[in-house]
């Protein structure tokens, strides 16, 4: 979509009032509207009643440089939204504003959709603070591996946390965390033709937790015999309930991807993945291994020389 048919271009400023609204959908089935400031900025909001209004905690939504939450009264309701002023970005927000509309349309409760929309909101925010850029390939084979162990190992997991475990697009040191089952995963992708996996800091393999690595043989295929991203993230969808697919979108904006036809292009070869329990005598480099003057490291490790410590998935 070109930024001529972002729905905004079809909304003029509001000559009186503070907003100028044009539904999404048909009125009465959704609560959506595309909406223009008097400012001239863009954007979607919720429509709820004054009597709904009390019963949403925390109505207002935080702003940013880039992404302001609104709230704005008119007729007897008010619209509580989020706003944007760059046009460079349009296309790339209403991608986002759709996606926020999908994962509420099954919804019936404005307290559960406002839950999702101040969620997804921070989650923008964080996005295009930090600039809104394509993954590179290693950040994809990274994503195709993660995603491959959430949808065949730890979603299947009865004891887990589901979804909520995944906790790698967050920032954590390890990308899967159990606190009920005292469990830490790591996960790496490697190349089949260069075995080895890159440790990207010292905090990356020391956990309270039992600690565990999976590697996941995966490459780029040249011949589109493979997986896309969109198509695994979609094998992913398929085993959540409705109210965990959410976290999996914000999950993915934490990550950084957004959906575009530039992700349906690259397709991937996943192996089998093998693992390995991390302990006491596994070679590795940890904050309580080394000099407190190191606080930052990076170092490669090579899965020849550790076949001693691999283990079956049951194991853990």
């Amino acid at each position: 979509m070109s930024v001529a048919e972002v729905p905004w271009n079809r909304l003029e400023r509001p000559q009186s009032g503070m907003l100028n609204t044009l539904s999404v959908g048909e009125e009465g089935v959704n609560r959506w509207f595309w909406i223009k400031t008097k400012s001239g900025e863009y954007g979607l909001a919720m429509r709820v009643s004054k009597k709904d209004e009390n019963s949403i905690e925390g109505a207002d939504l935080s702003s940013t440089k880039r992404l302001k939450g609104l709230k704005v009264g008119d007729k007897g309701s008010v619209y509580i939204g989020v706003v944007i002023g760059e046009s460079e970005l349009s296309t790339v927000f209403h991608r986002l504003c759709l996606d926020l509309i999908d994962s509420c349309s099954k919804l019936r409760e404005p307290n559960e959709t406002h839950a999702i929309l101040r969620r997804r909101v921070r989650s923008w925010q964080r996005l295009f603070e930090s600039g809104v850029n394509r993954l590179s390939l290693q950040q994809c084979l990274g994503l195709v591996s993660e995603l491959s162990f959430l949808r065949d190992h730890w979603l299947l997991r009865q004891n887990g946390n589901g979804i909520h475990g995944w906790l790698g697009p967050l920032g954590r040191s390890q990308d899967f965390l159990s606190e009920n089952e005292s469990l830490a995963v790591e996960v790496k992708a490697y190349s089949p033709d260069d075995r080895t996996i890159k440790i990207s800091s010292i905090q990356q393999l020391e956990s309270t937790q039992d600690l565990y690595l999976a590697c996941y043989p995966c490459t780029l295929s040249t011949e589109m015999k493979g997986t896309s991203l969109p198509e695994i993230i979609d094998t992913v969808r398929d085993k959540l309930s409705e109210k965990q697919e959410p976290f999996l979108d914000e999950l993915l904006l934490a990550y950084g991807y957004v959906e575009e036809p530039y992700y349906q292009s690259m397709s991937f070869v996943v192996g089998e993945p093998t693992f390995y329990r991390v302990h006491s005598k596994f070679p590795r480099i940890t904050p309580s291994t080394v000099s407190a003057a190191i606080t930052k490291a990076q170092y490669v490790i090579d899965l020849e020389q550790i076949s001693v410590f691999r283990c079956e998935p049951g194991s853990f």
